[in-house]
């Protein structure tokens, strides 16, 4: 039989844009607004909790402790089951988690329970959300797909930090979090209207794949995910002290040109990691956000803007591809543990600097976690740059 005969027995790739995907992305949006209102966490720890840089560490590192515990939980689930019911799940504990933020009044086991909460709520929401946007995309633009649907939630880095940081100056951060509340509660709303894409059939590996992306060693991805979860980690936990230290007091220009810059990457080149091959693409986005953990340790006052534009560019071109690069080639039935491992490699990374790197902030300042964290996250560019070589010289004719 001709090559062009099998060929056209082989199923069309259905459209990125359809309907459920639409809605998937409104879903982001909601639930983006509810999660990125918390990014400024430590400010209000520092400002009104009177926390110390270690208790900035341990508020941080709750959460994300959460979220690698329920990430094996929730990759079983969704492997032996549909995903809308694991999406409504952890966008209703996201609402519930931003309403008991209501009660926090000291730093303490109520405050830490609460940040538990939303960690296992953010695992159950993202995951499942990762896992069905794969569901729905054609193989050859996963790292599109992935790119395009987390534009929403990067929409909302920007969005949400902005009015939550005014409405905190003028009428106090309960209403931020019941404003949260609110938004948490549209997307599981939003989620009920989805549905389970039909399953497609089992094609090869290789075939799934478009040239320059063969199956990568997953022990390597999670390793360099976890130095990418660390360099995330300094970024969002310890650049807002360090500026508040430094007599910044409004954090909206980090989060604004985080936001723009990822956007633009995203909008404008979300397709090169698929062209261009993940690991070569991810391994050099993760190099360069070393680089911009290594000059934040140098921040200086009323650069914020700036540091933000360093941290979207190399963000933005990053978790995408590496993301699409753990899930490549990856059958639906093994997509929601491959899905949850890999978000609890990047929560470890970020749970070691959070949770641990606090009392070194602590005893020798900000700046020492920075090129600390610099040092170990450009590791994993290397593990990323040794598997493209490989995939490179296994690249079919």
């Amino acid at each position: 039989m001709s090559s062009s005969a099998l060929a056209s027995e082989e199923p069309a790739e259905p459209p990125l844009f359809t309907r459920d995907f639409a809605l998937a992305v409104v879903a982001q949006l909601a639930f983006g607004f509810a999660f990125a209102s918390f990014f400024l966490l430590p400010k209000y720890v520092v400002t009104t909790l009177y926390g110390t840089p270690s208790q900035v560490g341990y508020v941080g590192g709750t959460a994300v402790v959460a979220a690698v515990l329920v990430s094996p939980w929730c990759g079983k689930l969704l492997d032996s089951g549909p995903r809308r019911p694991l999406l409504f799940a952890g966008a209703l504990l996201t609402s519930l988690g931003a309403l008991a933020f209501v009660g926090v009044t000291q730093i303490g086991w109520y405050l830490y329970a609460v940040r538990a909460l939303q960690g296992a709520a953010y695992t159950l929401y993202f995951v499942a959300a990762a896992t069905y946007v794969a569901d729905l995309s054609p193989a050859s633009r996963l790292g599109q797909a992935l790119g395009w649907f987390g534009c929403a939630g990067l929409a909302m880095n920007a969005v949400a930090t902005l009015i939550a940081e005014r409405i905190a100056q003028s009428i106090g951060w309960h209403g931020v979090f019941y404003t949260a509340a609110a938004a948490g509660a549209v997307c599981a709303v939003v989620t009920l209207f989805l549905r389970e894409p039909p399953a497609k059939p089992k094609l090869a590996a290789r075939a799934l794949m478009p040239s320059g992306n063969l199956p990568t060693s997953r022990a390597v991805v999670m390793l360099a995910t976890v130095a990418a979860g660390a360099a995330f980690g300094a970024m969002f936990t310890f650049t807002q002290p360090l500026a508040l230290s430094l007599g910044d007091t409004n954090m909206g220009p980090l989060f604004a040109g985080y936001t723009v810059m990822a956007l633009g990457v995203r909008v404008f080149f979300g397709s090169a990691a698929d062209r261009f091959g993940r690991a070569r693409v991810s391994g050099w986005a993760l190099a360069f956000y070393s680089l911009v953990v290594a000059v934040t340790a140098g921040l200086s006052q009323g650069w914020l803007g700036v540091v933000g534009l360093g941290f979207g560019l190399a963000h933005g071109a990053l978790y995408p591809s590496l993301n699409a690069l753990a899930l490549e080639g990856v059958e639906r039935e093994q997509r929601g543990m491959v899905g949850a491992y890999f978000n609890a490699a990047f929560n470890a990374g970020t749970f070691l600097v959070t949770f641990c790197f606090g009392q070194i902030a602590q005893a020798y300042g900000y700046r020492v976690v920075f090129l600390l964290v610099a040092c170990f996250s450009v590791s994993g560019s290397f593990l990323l740059w040794g598997q493209s070589r490989k995939s490179w010289l296994t690249r079919p004719s």
